[in-house]
């Protein structure tokens, strides 16, 4: 994969292909991609955490690009002065489905280490582009919910995705509700599992 010149971890994948096009696909997994690369001071912030990772794919999967979701620690990115994920740590657990018209939809967790876990809801879309760019690209992102502020409050983990298809229009590409399901664990702080 072209995008991870360290070859570091990436596990937990999922994958879809477009609803526009079947040659393009998506996918995400957990990325440590910045995290452990020993004696490098040029990475921007906090490079300690996992992000969600994404891989593109314009030809059935025998070539694959990859990146990470906007707006991790250190991303400068224009469009994370008004990302609901800026100022989180970390990320991980995705899970997506594909609606008409080539949506993606991303769902993933992205929190602080002791403290707040969101679950969130990230849009990409592929888009037609005749010059032979990326087309799979960033729509945006939403917060679904917010767990506690603290280690003892509710922590919220491992959503699943699903969406369907719009009802009452025969217009292909307009999407139909996207859902998404997820464990909430309550109060009592981490435990360690122990034999």
């Amino acid at each position: 994969m072209r995008g991870d010149g360290y070859l570091q971890r990436q596990d937990e994948p999922v994958v879809a292909a477009s609803t526009f096009n079947p040659d393009h696909i998506l996918a995400a997994f957990n990325d440590y991609r910045r995290v452990d690369i020993p004696n490098n001071t040029s990475l921007p912030g906090s490079a300690v955490s996992g992000w969600i990772g994404l891989s593109r794919s314009n030809d059935r999967g025998h070539t694959w690009y990859g990146s990470i979701v906007p707006c991790f620690p250190g991303d400068t990115a224009a469009i994370c002065a008004s990302s609901p994920l800026s100022g989180l740590q970390a990320s991980s657990d995705p899970s997506l489905a594909t609606t008409p018209g080539g949506h993606f939809y991303l769902g993933g967790l992205f929190f602080t280490l002791g403290g707040i876990s969101n679950v969130a809801v990230i849009h990409y879309r592929d888009v037609p582009d005749t010059d032979g760019g990326d087309t799979i690209r960033y729509q945006g992102a939403v917060i679904v919910d917010k767990g506690s502020q603290s280690d003892d409050g509710n922590f919220n983990d491992k959503p699943a995705t699903a969406a369907d298809i719009a009802r009452g229009t025969t217009n292909a590409s307009i999407c139909g509700p996207v859902f998404i399901a997820y464990t909430i664990f309550t109060g009592g702080g981490w435990v360690p599992f122990h034999k």
